[in-house]
C-alpha cells in the first residue's frame, strides 16, 4: 500500500498535489516562468535543481522535501546549476516553522547536516555553505 502511494505521489504534480493551480503569468520574470513550469512537472521528474529552485522561493515544501531528503542522504553535496552544495544551503534555509511541524523530515535533515559538515572540509564550495550548515543546525536545535 505505501509503495503504491509513492509511486503515484512520484507520478503526481505539484498542482495536483496541492490540488491549487496557479494562473497563467503575463509578462512575468523569469523566475515565475520557471516556477510555474515546475509545478506542472511529475516528481520523480524533478531534479536538484529544479528542487533548489522551488525551495528558494518556499514553494512545494511538503511534497518536495522527501525528494531532495533522499538526492541529500546520498549525496549531501548535490547540486543544481550553482555549486556543490546549493541544494543543501536551499534546504538549509527553509524556514525554521516548516521543519518543526515536520518532524520526520527534521531528523533525516539534522542527519544530512552532520554528514555534509564532517565532509565540508574535502568539498571546494564556496564560504557561505558553511555558514548556512552552521545557521541550519542552530535552527535544528531550537524547539
Amino acid at each position: 500500500m505505501a509503495d503504491r502511494f509513492v509511486a503515484e505521489t512520484l507520478d503526481a504534480t505539484l498542482e495536483e498535489l496541492e490540488r491549487d493551480v496557479w494562473p497563467s503569468p503575463k509578462d512575468a520574470p523569469p523566475l515565475v516562468e520557471d516556477l510555474h513550469r515546475l509545478r506542472k512537472v511529475p516528481l520523480r521528474e524533478l531534479r536538484a535543481e529544479d528542487l533548489r529552485l522551488a525551495f528558494s522561493q518556499g514553494v512545494g515544501l511538503r511534497f518536495l522535501m522527501p525528494l531532495a531528503m533522499g538526492m541529500l542522504e546520498r549525496e549531501p553535496f548535490a547540486h543544481g546549476d550553482f555549486y556543490p552544495g546549493d541544494l543543501l544551503v536551499a534546504v538549509a534555509r527553509v524556514e525554521a516553522a516548516f521543519w518543526r511541524g515536520e518532524p520526520e523530515l527534521r531528523a533525516r535533515f539534522a542527519r544530512v547536516l552532520e554528514a555534509a559538515r564532517a565532509r565540508l572540509k574535502e568539498i571546494n564550495a564556496p564560504a557561505g555553505v558553511e555558514r548556512a550548515l552552521e545557521a541550519a543546525a542552530r535552527n535544528l536545535r531550537s524547539p
